[in-house]
């Protein structure tokens, strides 16, 4: 297949450097990002509500197994950090903050020995501005989307050079460790284990993804319930922009943070097909749901 014709070679390799998760090389960064955007206006179509249930089920149960899995650059990547035996990683407002501080300034190849006081003493602890002693920010990785929950969080991230998630996850995580176990007296690991990492391959599997961060995991917190975001999910998708530990607020324009890199998906949806998508996915999900208990329940006829 030709990149020329909104698709990308795909070709049987060894393990290597520059590869996806299941031993395949995807040749050609850029043809792989050009068939994205190509393909991106189309919307997808459903055969029923089993596939697209099958999808958010599929993404669902592979956090449960999914390990670190080699990538090069240009692999898309889905990374979840959970806290040891489920419990909270964050527990007030100030740790909510400071997660977002650490995804605006550690995700640089400049790592100042003590960044917060840095913040401090020019007074930008309240913003998302560089201290002027900073030199400008190379980016280790790109940052597509996160959600942050009390006890884990999720990221949808792009290795834009090598070894660069790896350096982000483990400043991530050593800052997060130390800065909870200082503020609350604790010792000991904060997680479970090392991060777990899915490289997405397939640009179906990438828009699941993005809805099973940004819309099913800010539902999971949503103060009514995840079932009754769901019946009325019109209502709980507009808490969930506002909701300010999700990027999904940074698409729509109700957040304006340096956090993200809004193109992709931008390639893949306007705002308005984005919603809509999500909608089906997550309506058609609980539906799937709803069969599968009247199923066991001996409800069929």
């Amino acid at each position: 297949m030709d990149a020329a014709d909104g698709k990308f070679e795909i070709v049987e390799r060894p393990r290597t450097a520059n590869k996806f998760a299941d031993g395949f090389d995807v040749k050609g960064y850029d043809s792989h990002r050009e068939s994205i955007s190509r393909k991106g206006r189309k919307r997808l179509r459903m055969s029923d509500v089993h596939k697209a249930a099958l999808w958010m089920s599929d993404i669902h149960g592979k956090m449960n197994v999914m390990r670190k899995e080699p990538f090069g650059v240009g692999s898309f990547v889905h990374v979840v950090k959970r806290g040891s035996r489920g419990l909270p990683i964050v527990k007030d407002e100030g740790d909510r903050q400071r997660f977002l501080l650490m995804l605006a300034h550690f995700n640089d190849t400049h790592m100042p020995l003590n960044w917060y006081r840095d913040l401090v003493d020019e007074s930008v602890v309240g913003s998302f501005k560089r201290p002027s002693a900073w030199p400008d920010q190379e980016p280790l990785i790109a940052i597509h989307g996160f959600c942050l929950l009390d006890n884990h969080f999720h990221l949808l991230l792009e290795e834009i050079r090598d070894e660069g998630i790896a350096q982000f996850m483990k400043r991530l995580g050593v800052g997060m460790v130390k800065r909870f176990n200082e503020k609350y007296h604790e010792r000991g690991s904060l997680f479970q284990g090392s991060y777990r990492a899915k490289t997405i391959d397939d640009e179906n599997y990438l828009k699941y993804v993005s809805v099973y961060i940004h819309v099913k995991n800010a539902f999971d917190v949503y103060p009514d319930g995840y079932e009754r975001a769901c019946r009325n999910f019109d209502r709980a998708y507009a808490w969930a922009q506002k909701y300010p530990y999700c990027s999904l607020g940074d698409y729509s324009g109700e957040h304006t943070r340096p956090l993200i890199k809004k193109e992709m998906l931008g390639e893949l949806f306007t705002t308005s097909e984005y919603d809509e998508f999500a909608k089906e996915m997550i309506q058609q999900r609980q539906e799937f749901q709803k069969e599968i208990r009247e199923h066991a329940q001996g409800h069929f006829e």
